[in-house]
């Protein structure tokens, strides 16, 4: 006898579409999962190619976690960026010559969590204040722009700190305006003449060599080497805004500035 020949059906939609939402479901899965790998892809290829943005954008969310905020003020018709969080007597943090506020994110959460109302500002032309291309980016208008922030957050009196030429700028500051400022703090500040021990062409690298030669004089005891892919995205930053630290190098090279004679005026505590 011979056999009735097989017949292959698909099974009947489901009254209430059950086939059909299960197809719909495994496409939304596939969709899902190609949309998640691209993603990932992204996300690599913007490590390798912008590392350094990548690990501020990392930074920026973990000082939002620390009750750390981004925010932006406009002063003298420029926004300004900064940091602030916390409750408390209030400290503003001024950064160094060719950096941004986040050199104080590991001091951030600290002086948060003991009960301190923080602000890290980012100079006019570094981190992600504005860049104007007719500013002179001297000492006494980054301490324009500090004096009139401190105006803008309504501070009676605020402790001051500053890094490098941040301490020039807080120092400047200090002298300005002593009754808004509490107290005076200066780490490695710059301000006084003395003899360069090396090229002020150091400060804007453009090669491997130079940065390594910079990090050498940044951290004399021996920090740890840039990796070559930091290093070129240092590099990329240094030859899109480096004319900015070059403006604010010579300005500080008159020596028009200086605060050789001036400290014995500051009265606050130091």
């Amino acid at each position: 006898m011979s056999e009735s020949p097989r017949v292959l059906t698909m099974p009947l939609p489901q009254p209430d579409g059950s086939f059909g939402n299960r197809q719909e479901g495994r496409s939304a899965l596939r969709r899902g999962l190609l949309v998640l790998v691209c993603f990932l892809i992204g996300i690599v290829l913007y490590a390798c190619l912008r590392p350094l943005e990548l690990a501020l954008a990392v930074l920026q969310v973990k000082l939002l976690f620390d009750g750390i905020s981004s925010r932006y003020v406009n002063l003298d018709g420029y926004p300004i960026h900064y940091f602030e969080g916390g409750s408390g007597p209030p400290i503003v943090l001024i950064h160094g010559l060719g950096s941004r506020a986040e050199d104080w994110a590991s001091i951030m959460p600290q002086l948060v969590h003991g009960g301190r109302h923080v602000y890290a500002i980012d100079m006019l032309g570094y981190g992600r204040s504005a860049r104007p291309h007719d500013a002179g980016y001297s000492i006494p208008q980054e301490a324009g722009i500090v004096e009139k922030f401190i105006a803008s957050q309504n501070l009676a009196q605020t402790d001051l700190g500053g890094w490098s030429m941040g301490g020039w700028v807080a120092t400047r500051v200090a002298l300005d305006e002593p009754e808004h400022v509490r107290r005076l703090m200066i780490y490695d500040s710059a301000g006084l003449r003395f003899e360069l021990p090396f090229k002020v062409s150091l400060f804007w690298p453009d090669n491997p060599q130079t940065l390594d030669a910079l990090n050498d004089l940044l951290s004399p005891n021996h920090g740890p080497r840039i990796p070559g892919v930091l290093q070129r995205d240092i590099l990329r930053l240094v030859r899109r805004n480096g004319w900015i630290v070059r403006r604010s190098m010579n300005s500080m090279l008159t020596g028009a500035d200086l605060l050789d004679g001036k400290l014995g005026a500051l009265k606050m505590p130091v």
